[in-house]
């Protein structure tokens, strides 16, 4: 009974982290072509919710949130108005 729960909890915790690697790729691509054509990156941030960990290099906010299903890079003139 243990070990099932176990297999469970490593399971789930494997799918979260490849999901977060996933994510985390995908929005390097995203800032790395701003960066590319000359568009100044505000924030990159990895995950939803709280911050946990933050630095500031330059014009662009580096974050680590809460929740690690998810990421965003907010590039200047793509917000509304």
């Amino acid at each position: 009974m243990l070990d099932t729960l176990i297999g469970y909890f490593n399971g789930a915790v494997a799918i979260v982290v490849l999901f977060g690697a996933c994510v985390l790729f995908h929005e390097v691509g995203h800032y790395v072509s701003a960066k590319l054509i000359g568009m100044r990156v505000h924030e990159f941030g990895v995950g939803f919710g709280r911050r946990l960990w933050g630095c500031r290099r330059g014009e662009t906010e580096y974050r680590l949130n809460l929740i690690p299903l998810g990421g965003y890079v907010r590039i200047a003139g793509m917000e509304p108005g």
